[in-house]
């Protein structure tokens, strides 16, 4: 039965390494359209281990903010606090600031189990 568990999660992970090299492809080759140069296979695909192994980062910190303060849900603070770690991060974080008294959107990671489980 967990042998399964492991298995299911394992495919997830293949289908979201994929989905990420494939946006990556398709980002370099609007590059190469804009820019006139040329990536390698090797390069597209060294840009999306980097890119995915990036998030699964991400999702673990976020999820470790989101445990520190108690709760299950991840919420936009979290992603504030992540952020400041680059500053053309905290740029972008600044310019998408929600207004005051907006609501914060949220992502339950109680649901689906841990966002590091699925990027794992």
């Amino acid at each position: 039965m967990a042998a399964a568990g492991a298995e299911e999660q394992q495919v997830l992970a293949q289908r979201l390494k994929a989905a990420v090299h494939y946006t990556v492809g398709c980002l370099c080759q609007e590059v190469e359209e804009d820019k006139d140069v040329q990536f390698s296979k090797q390069t597209i695909a060294a840009i999306s281990e980097i890119t995915f192994r990036q998030c699964e980062i991400f999702a673990k910190d976020l999820e470790m903010f989101a445990r520190h303060a108690k709760r299950t849900t991840v919420t936009t603070e979290d992603v504030k606090l992540l952020a400041r770690r680059s500053n053309s991060l905290a740029k972008v974080r600044n310019s998408l600031s929600l207004p005051q008294g907006a609501e914060s959107p949220n992502i339950n990671t109680g649901i689906t189990g841990s966002l590091y489980s699925l990027l794992c």
